[in-house]
């Protein structure tokens, strides 16, 4: 026989704290940050924070990734949660030191591209210019296929 879909419950918008077991999760909507639905979950009295793909620290912004004030909100929130360990989509668990060297990174990018655009460069030579001199950030792994996405970047 084949296989039968059923509708996704219960559904939320923007927030929901769930009781599993007399455990409480707090599921809160950030997206677009990854993908244009992303939400990141908190245990509270664990101290653990899933983030999934919406933030992974220590790796270079993706093509496809939203506008970097999303993702700067979205570190503001769990600065605000502050758990103690951080599970990402990808790379090792990681704590709150980590994503605040998230947030400096995506601040430094934000600076740096429009530092660019103020010399008069359009957003593919300034995505060229910055991804083949990311500063601080060039040990990041994963560096960004095919260019830093300066299109998500608000220009003057």
């Amino acid at each position: 026989p084949g296989m039968r879909l059923l509708p996704t419950t219960p559904t939320f918008d923007n927030y929901l704290e769930i009781d599993l077991g007399g455990r409480k999760f707090i599921l809160q909507e950030v997206g677009p940050g990854h993908s244009f639905s992303d939400i990141m979950a908190v245990v509270p009295d664990t101290g653990v924070a899933f983030t999934g793909d919406v933030l992974s620290p220590q790796n270079h912004i993706g093509y496809n990734n939203a506008p970097w004030k999303n993702q700067i909100k979205l570190i503001d929130k769990l600065l605000e949660w502050g758990p103690s360990k951080i599970v990402p989509g990808h790379r090792a668990l990681c704590n709150l030191a980590d994503i605040g060297e998230r947030k400096q990174y995506l601040l430094w990018l934000d600076h740096e591209a429009r530092k660019r655009f103020a010399q008069g460069m359009d957003v593919d030579p300034a995505a060229r210019d910055l991804t083949a001199t990311l500063g601080p950030y060039s040990p990041y792994p994963a560096a960004p296929t095919p260019s830093i996405p300066l299109h998500l970047t608000p220009q003057p």
